[in-house]
Order: C-alpha cells, then sequence, then structure tokens
C-alpha cells in the first residue's frame, strides 16, 4: 500500500493525551537512486552541508523510501522513515547517529547530488525547493534537479520538532540502508 492510499483512509475519534496510537504496516512512498556514497538525513530546509543531521555511507543503487503511519483516532502522525535497498528484507540494526529539525520536515538526499546540484546561490536553490515543502501536509518531494537526481523526498516528523535516532538497517550481513523513528511504537500522545 502506498503512504497516500494509506492517507486515504477513514481516521475519525479525537485523541486524547496519553492514548496509544496505531501504527500501519511499511507504506511505499517513491524510490531514491543514489549515485554517490553518502545519503544525508536531515531537516529538508536547509542547506546541503555535511555538517547537517546524520551522513550514511551506503552502496550507489536503487533504493525504496517507505514510511510508516501512527494514527491516534483522526490524527495521523509518520512515525517511521525508512531507505532500504530494493530486494531486501532488512532487519534494523545499531543507531548510526542521530538527526534533527527545527521545521518539523525530515528529508533524505544522496547528498554529493544534491549538493552539487544546489551549487553557491543558497536563495535560487531554495527557491526551487521551497513550495513542495511548504505545500506539503504530511510528507512530499523537493526537486532541485530531476535530471541530474538532486531530489529530495520529505516527511513530517513525528510530532514535529525534534532529534531523532538514525538506526542501520542490514540484510546478509551489510548495511541495506536506514531507518529514523519519529514515535516509539508504544509511545503514548502527547497533546
Amino acid at each position: 500500500m502506498t503512504i497516500q492510499d494509506y492517507l486515504k483512509g477513514e481516521f475519525t475519534g479525537k485523541p486524547k493525551k496519553d492514548d496509544r496510537g496505531r501504527e500501519s504496516d511499511w507504506l511505499e512512498f517513491c524510490d531514491l537512486t543514489v549515485r554517490g556514497s553518502k545519503v544525508q538525513v536531515v531537516d529538508a530546509s536547509y542547506v546541503p552541508d555535511e555538517r547537517e543531521g546524520c551522513m550514511v555511507t551506503l552502496a550507489p543503487g536503487s533504493y525504496h523510501v517507505e514510511v510508516k503511519a501512527t494514527a491516534y483516532g483522526g490524527d495521523v502522525r509518520i512515525s517511521r522513515l525508512r531507505l532500504v535497498r530494493h530486494g531486501v528484507s532488512p532487519s534494523i540494526g545499531a543507531v548510526l547517529g542521530e538527526t534533527g529539525t527545527d521545521t518539523a520536515n525530515i528529508g533524505v538526499c544522496d547528498h554529493e547530488v544534491f549538493a552539487r546540484a544546489w551549487g553557491g546561490d543558497n536563495d535560487a536553490s531554495w527557491e526551487i525547493i521551497s513550495p513542495a515543502i511548504e505545500e506539503a501536509d504530511t510528507h512530499g518531494i523537493a526537486v532541485l534537479d530531476e535530471t541530474a537526481g538532486a531530489v529530495m523526498p520529505f516527511v513530517r516528523s513525528g510530532f514535529g520538532d525534534g532529534t531523532f535516532p538514525v538506526h542501520e538497517l542490514v540484510a546478509d550481513g551489510s548495511r541495506a540502508g536506514f531507518e529514523v523513528v519519529f514515535i516509539r511504537g508504544d509511545e503514548p500522545y502527547p497533546f
């Protein structure tokens, strides 16, 4: 099932503080081709800078971007985001680092490709990607240069701003991607 199909479901009821949510299965979001060697997990509004967010070393190739959502009655939140190599069933591994956001959006991108397309004119590049980020409700894709592969799928991060662990995904003894946890499976509704 895709994230778009899932969000078309009927979610009703007013969530109450400390309610436990109902987490979905993994939902298809999009595919991402990694051409370089590092994927950046970062606030989608940040300039591509290696010092921001979490840098994950991955083998070049084709990856699925998937999410899980947690429904607290009528309030549906993105609870997890993962990038996983096509054709594998990974296990969650050790924490690689953490990422954070001040804008409640976390994106993933091929750092080398995205940084090269970004160039030196921050204002011009921001003008290209900002409409996608500003108009998104739960998720979107910021396209800087589609031909070059400079795209950044992003999601609203759980309950908003904060820092989140980035876990390694492992298959057949090697790194097959990563997973960002915004809302733990047992986490109560905070509002």
